[in-house]
Formats: C-alpha cells, structure tokens, sequence
C-alpha cells in the first residue's frame, strides 16, 4: 500500500509539474520574425496553388552550405512539385520543378560575402551570370541570375533559370526547371514577382 501511495503521488506531482510548465509557455506572437530573428515567415513562401499548380504540394528542404566559409546564422528553403503527392505502396518520385532558399547572416556585410562565395561557386561550375534589373523601391543590393537549356529522358526538352538575390543580411536563391507544358516561363514570371514583393517581409 505505501509504494502504491508513492506511486501515486510522484505520477500526481508531474501532472502537477507539467500544468505548471505549459502554463508559463508564451502564446505564439503574430509577427513571426518577432518569435525568432532567424526565422522566415510562412507568408514569404511561394506556394504551388499561386503559381496555378492546384494540385501541387511543397516539402521543407535540407540545408546546403553554399558559402561554408562565411558564418550563417540560419537556413530556410522549400521545394514544390506541380503534382500531387503520391502515396501508396509503390509511390511515384517527387517531382519538384521550383525551389526557394533562404540564408540568413548576422549582418548585411557577411551576407554580401556570402553572396560573393556563392556566386564564385557557380562560376567555377561553368554559370554565367547575368546582372538583373529588378524592382528599386525594394532597394535590394545585388541581384544575379541565369539560365540554361537543355533535355532530359523524363522531361524532354526543359529551360531552366535561377536567381541569386543579397537583401540586407538575407541572401535568397529560387529556380525553376520549365518544360512548357506542366510548368511554363509563366509560372516562371509569377514566381519572380512574387518573390520580389515578398521581400520587404524579410527587412
């Protein structure tokens, strides 16, 4: 009877324990920047239904260091696919077409060392960039770009593009592999407009 008793009481005592702990949790501010500095809001995601791909899902994506030796203080990234999510025994591979990373510095100056290194990297894989004119009231400092053609066996003929921008301590990089049917230079567009207005989200 004692243990019992005991028992009892150390399993009353962390019911106890854990009321009090949730309780001290502070509810989740709205700004979501304002609950971590490093974070990336969900509303700066692209999503699939807004470049036209309904049916579409997205995933987190794993973290590449594209700039390891530059400090980065955090990374966010998602890739989207403009077809479902197959599931089942034998399901089908994912087919991402788009992509959207985010790195995060401590400071504007680091990023734009990061921007640098991660450009360079590109070069010495053969990219050429191309300077690109985006939008000046969104007073981004360094915006590149490329693209290149090409074929694969699955998806045939394809153009596939990407960007490269440094805003304050934020580096961004997003592509896309468009093969005219499924995913189009429209979509393509979309996404680069998006993108560009979301970007006063991160400042």
């Amino acid at each position: 009877m004692v243990r019992t008793g005991q028992a009892l009481a150390v399993i009353l005592l962390m019911a106890v324990l854990a009321a009090c702990t949730q309780s001290r949790i502070p509810p989740t501010p709205d700004n979501f920047i304002e609950a971590d500095p490093n974070s990336v809001p969900d509303t700066f995601w692209v999503q699939p239904e807004e470049l036209g791909w309904s049916s579409g899902y997205w995933e987190y994506a794993r973290t590449v260091n594209l700039s390891p030796s530059v400090p980065m203080d955090s990374y966010s990234g998602i890739n989207l696919s403009f077809r479902w999510r197959s599931e089942g025994k034998y399901p089908l591979p994912p087919d991402f077409r788009a992509g959207q990373d985010v790195y995060i510095y401590s400071d504007e100056e680091t990023a734009a060392q990061a921007f640098e290194e991660m450009k360079q990297g590109g070069e010495l894989g053969g990219t050429i960039w191309q300077t690109l004119p985006l939008e000046d009231e969104l007073k981004m400092d360094t915006a590149i770009g490329w693209c290149r053609r090409g074929s694969g066996v699955a998806i045939g003929e394809f153009l596939q593009c990407q960007v490269q921008i440094q805003h304050g301590r934020y580096v961004i990089r997003f592509s896309m592999l468009m093969d005219g049917k499924q995913v189009t230079v429209e979509d393509w567009e979309e996404m680069v407009d998006l993108i560009q207005e979301r970007l006063v989200e991160l400042e």
